[in-house]
């Protein structure tokens, strides 16, 4: 299978300067794919994009068949390119002892881990913040409404400076929006098919047609970005959609 790397560029006024042009690419439900030998297509793509920082947005094992080696070996490599930050997804909250192992050892690597916690990047005198949020799943919240207040609670006024959220799930955005600057999600896996002029055809957690399956979603002065994923878990199978790493350049400047 393809992978393929797609450019985005957000705007926005709150940016500090030492950040303007900052590139962050993403990587979201790799599902212990492998593109090449150890990866090295995957890697290779990354190398080029010449990234500041690096997020992986969950689902970086799969819980049907939990290889965490595959994405070590990967995550060994990443941190040679950037500093790279990490949030567990859904899958990771289905197996819970493969998943300590796996954050253990990220950590060895030096895989930022974000567990409903937050971190400071500095560039000269400025900085940003770094949020990332556990999936719901970790605390068996499963439906939907319950799952709107875990985020809400973690999410209850956005601080000042500029604000990036790493959180797995998209359906939420009415949630998330107004509460950071720019947000990462995956899950939705490009909606498996994307038929044109329909879009989507069906995300978990959102159902048929999803309205956040790929690209960038605005409101209430939020940017959110959501990845078609790097791999697949129960159907091999996409049209119209291939696995992606996105890289978001960052500029500021005054929105459209």
């Amino acid at each position: 299978m393809k992978i393929e790397l797609n450019e985005l560029e957000i705007v926005n006024p709150n940016l500090p300067s030492n950040f303007d042009g900052c590139r962050i690419a993403q990587i979201s439900d790799l599902h212990n794919m492998s593109y090449g030998k150890e990866n090295e297509r995957l890697l290779a793509l990354l190398k080029n994009a010449h990234a500041d920082m690096i997020v992986i947005t969950g689902d970086f094992i799969d819980s049907r068949n939990t290889k965490p080696e595959i994405s070590l070996k990967a995550a060994q490599e990443l941190v040679k390119l950037a500093p790279t930050f990490y949030i567990p997804g859904n899958h990771e909250s289905r197996v819970v002892v493969e998943y300590e192992y796996l954050k253990q050892e990220l950590e060895q690597l030096g895989v930022t881990v974000l567990e409903n916690k937050s971190v400071e990047i500095k560039q000269g005198t400025d900085f940003i913040t770094i949020t990332g949020l556990q999936d719901p799943g970790f605390f068996k919240i499963y439906k939907k409404e319950e799952e709107k207040h875990y985020f809400s609670e973690r999410l209850k006024e956005k601080r000042a400076g500029y604000q990036i959220l790493l959180v797995h799930r998209p359906e939420h955005f009415d949630v998330y929006a107004g509460k950071a600057d720019l947000v990462f999600c995956g899950h939705a896996h490009g909606g498996q098919f994307i038929f044109p002029f329909f879009g989507g055809l069906i995300a978990p957690g959102q159902g048929l047609f999803p309205k956040y399956y790929k690209g960038v979603y605005h409101k209430n002065g939020t940017d959110m970005v959501v990845s078609r994923g790097a791999g697949y878990t129960v159907l091999p199978l996409r049209i119209n959609n291939k696995p992606e790493i996105v890289v978001v350049t960052l500029r500021k400047g005054r929105t459209a």
